[in-house]
């Protein structure tokens, strides 16, 4: 039951900080017990890297799903095909960066 530092981002994402204290139960000089405790929570008014990160791509599959009624009026297909593959493997990212998140 050692006691440590806990961010809190606004989307309720969280991670441990700094060591603080030491419990009763210490055994040896410098270890710990294994069980961890809030000593101090520190609240973070900004978005935590994982929601910077998919407001970042999902505004990167906005802009490329807005180039898509030209490309097709001026039938460039080859960047056509090549917009909905980068989307693909966005929508890919996106799902993985919310499972790390979760």
């Amino acid at each position: 039951m050692c006691f440590y530092e806990q961010s809190l981002w606004t989307c309720g994402y969280w991670r441990w900080g700094r060591f603080r204290e030491h419990c009763p139960k210490e055994h040896r000089l410098g270890e710990t017990c294994g069980m961890k405790l809030i000593f101090e929570t520190h609240r973070l008014l900004t978005a935590c890297k994982f929601c910077e990160s998919i407001g970042l791509k999902q505004r990167r599959i906005k802009q490329l799903l807005r180039k898509v009624p030209r490309l097709q009026q001026l039938h460039l297909v080859a960047t056509q095909e090549r917009n909905e593959e980068i989307i693909a493997e966005t929508v890919t990212e996106i799902r993985y960066l919310r499972q790390e998140h979760d």
